[in-house]
């Protein structure tokens, strides 16, 4: 939660995140024991990316982006 705090970013939602990293980590383990390729270790640097380089950019306050009106 310091990671939060050191961002500006309320850490009130601190363990839904968490759950959704686990929820992200789970769900394509699951896929790949299905599925067997990529390799393993090619998975987990995608994994590793999209995580940390999605949090490096997590908003403080995010929105949903409106849909355009037809």
């Amino acid at each position: 939660m310091r990671e939060f705090g050191e961002r500006g970013i309320s850490t009130e939602h601190a363990a839904m995140y968490a759950q959704m990293l686990v929820g992200m980590v789970s769900v394509t383990g699951t896929w790949w024991l299905e599925e067997r390729k990529p390799k393993r270790e090619e998975v987990a640097a995608h994994l590793v990316n999209l995580g940390w380089n999605g949090l490096a950019h997590l908003q403080p306050k995010p929105r949903p982006i409106p849909r355009p009106q037809s």
